[in-house]
């Protein structure tokens, strides 16, 4: 079974550079210092499911739903 996962991630990125402007190219262009880094578990989603392994489920709970003969 495929799952997809959702995240909101808030970065704190420190760039240094002699100007606001040479700042804002650097992080562009090379990214910067991440200070803080805040995670949050958004949802979790089924995309995909394989069908013989829904088929193999669905027989095994069938087989255990008989009764056992003595």
């Amino acid at each position: 079974m495929t799952k997809c996962y959702t995240y909101e991630i808030k970065l704190l990125i420190q760039v240094l550079a002699e100007n606001k402007d040479a700042a804002d190219d650097r992080l562009e262009k090379e990214g910067g210092y991440v200070s803080r880094r805040d995670v949050d578990f958004i949802s979790e989603t089924q995309v995909w499911e394989d069908p013989l392994e829904v088929a193999f489920k669905e027989m095994q709970e069938e087989s255990e739903s008989i009764p056992e003969t003595e």
